[in-house]
């Protein structure tokens, strides 16, 4: 082929090339905490105040506040918003220490659906109760009201009888539910969470936010308070578990984390009919300064 015929064709493909549109591509995904790309459905509760609770029996999770419900089904690709299906949605994935994550393009497409729709409060049916004939009775008021959606999330069938409470601090600055539950299960060989309840003080979670962990969901025993002083492991067989988020021993506690504290400790009494000089502290049963010397030791009296 003549010399002139190759510099022709060479410039036909450099012409080729320049004038082609590259196929569109996403921006790269947000890098989370953990370095992790996708986004971590306690930081999307954490964002729109609202409280997240996996029910087991129906492999379902679910964000809800004021106005807002959110479903999701992990290890598959349903989830509602305020009722309605998320679409496209992919997998919902989630890890052996019970965290769940969206993917970037699914938590920006629902946090759209949360900021455009809102559900109204479903009006109020009476409906027989499902709970045993043990716990039928209406909880007790003894103290300020939880908010409704949480009081809904905490109102559960109850499967043993609690006879204490008891409360701790993390002894971090920051934290949630989810790095105390991944603490556990990867340092101490826990199953996960050792709490039942878990407040924020602004630093990983919300300030005053009730984060509920799977034993609660589940009624299973505590990790929390350690065998007794006769041995028995009555203390988190039969102690709900309340850990405020932050080191009490260098700070008090936040007055958001304290009103939640007293409304929470207020309605399980109520509900499970544990008497106030059973509402305990780390400390009164094992030998520990949690959760620590600043902590108000008359809370429940002030």
């Amino acid at each position: 082929m003549p010399r002139q015929a190759w510099v022709f064709l060479l410039a036909l493909a450099l012409l080729a090339s320049c004038s082609s549109t590259p196929d569109p591509v996403d921006p790269p995904p947000p890098v989370g905490p953990s370095g992790s790309a996708c986004v971590p459905t306690g930081e999307l509760a954490r964002r729109y105040g609202l409280i997240e609770r996996y029910e087991p029996e129906r492999n379902r999770l679910i964000l809800e506040g004021p106005g807002s419900r959110v479903v999701l089904f992990p290890g598959t690709t349903v989830a509602m918003v305020n009722g309605t299906r998320v679409r496209p949605m992919r997998r919902i994935s989630s890890s052996s220490d019970r965290t769940y994550q969206l993917a970037p393009s699914d938590a920006r497409r629902i946090e759209s659906m949360l900021r455009t729709t809102k559900k109204s409060p479903a009006p109020q049916v009476p409906t027989r109760s499902l709970r045993p004939a043990l716990h039928a009775e209406k909880p007790r008021s003894i103290g300020p009201v939880l908010d409704s959606t949480v009081e809904a999330a905490v109102r559960i069938p109850l499967k043993r009888k609690w006879k204490y409470i008891i409360l701790h601090h993390s002894g971090t600055k920051s934290g949630n539910a989810a790095a105390f539950g991944r603490h556990h299960k990867q340092v101490r060989g826990w199953d996960g969470l050792g709490y039942h309840f878990v407040i924020g003080n602004g630093k990983g979670s919300g300030d005053g936010q009730v984060e509920i962990g799977y034993r609660w969901s589940g009624q299973l025993t505590g990790a929390h308070a350690g065998r007794a002083p006769d041995g028995s492991n009555k203390m988190n067989e039969s102690g709900i578990g309340i850990c405020l988020v932050g080191n009490f021993n260098e700070t008090h506690p936040t007055a958001n984390q304290l009103a939640m504290l007293r409304s929470l400790v207020a309605y399980l009494r109520g509900y499970c009919g544990i008497p106030m000089e059973n509402v305990l502290l780390h400390r009164d049963v094992r030998g520990t300064d949690c959760p620590g010397k600043l902590f108000p030791v008359r809370v429940f009296t002030e």
